[in-house]
């Protein structure tokens, strides 16, 4: 298995799209590394700076779901005391 051969496969998705997919990741992690390398790649792949900030936009939102729900289990916590 070589992780990063497979990863570009043919038949898979588009290069460009796997690009995207870690730059959005990359900035869950987040890994200040990755999100250097995968916006390069994507720009590369032909991904547009509208694109990015898009991913960029629905992995910030999502991030910003675990935050609500987090603070749910905080606020159980003070109910019980």
């Amino acid at each position: 298995l070589n992780l990063l051969e497979d990863l570009y496969l043919p038949f898979k998705q588009k290069r460009k799209t796997k690009a995207i997919l870690a730059l959005a990741v990359s900035h869950t992690i987040p890994c200040p590394y990755c999100i250097d390398a995968w916006t390069q790649g994507a720009l590369k792949e032909g991904a547009t700076p509208e694109e990015l900030a898009e991913a960029i936009q629905v992995t910030a939102s999502i991030k910003a779901g675990a935050t609500l729900a987090f603070h749910l289990q905080s606020l159980n916590v003070m109910e019980r005391g």
